[in-house]
C-alpha cells in the first residue's frame, strides 16, 4: 500500500494497482490524496464502521445494525433460535 498525492510516474508504475483517490485537508486548502494497493477489495470487513462510502452512509449503516441488534436481544429466546438457526443453515460459516 502506497499513498501520496497523485502524480504520473506513480500511475505508470503502479498501473496494475488498484486506486482510491478521495479529497484531504491540508494547512491551507484540500488536495486529492491517492492510495495505491496491490491487493483486491475484500469480500468482508474487519471492522462493520468503515462500511460506507460517506459519513452519512456510515451513519445509516451503523443506527441500522443498531435496530437490528436491538430487535433481535428482544426477540424471545425460541424466535431468536430460529433466527440462529436460519442464519446458519443459509450461509454458514461464510458469514463468519
Amino acid at each position: 500500500m502506497i499513498s501520496g498525492y497523485g502524480n504520473t510516474i506513480y500511475d505508470e508504475m503502479l498501473s496494475g494497482w488498484r486506486c482510491e483517490r478521495f479529497n484531504a485537508k491540508t494547512h491551507t486548502n484540500v488536495r486529492e490524496e491517492c492510495v495505491w494497493m496491490n491487493f483486491d477489495v475484500p469480500d468482508r470487513l474487519h471492522d462493520a464502521r468503515y462500511m460506507g462510502s460517506s459519513y452519512r452512509e456510515r451513519q445509516t449503516l451503523a443506527r441500522r445494525r443498531t435496530r437490528l441488534y436491538d430487535r433481535i436481544e428482544r426477540m424471545e429466546p425460541a424466535e431468536r433460535n430460529e433466527l440462529i438457526n436460519w442464519l446458519n443453515a443459509t450461509y454458514g460459516l461464510e458469514a463468519v
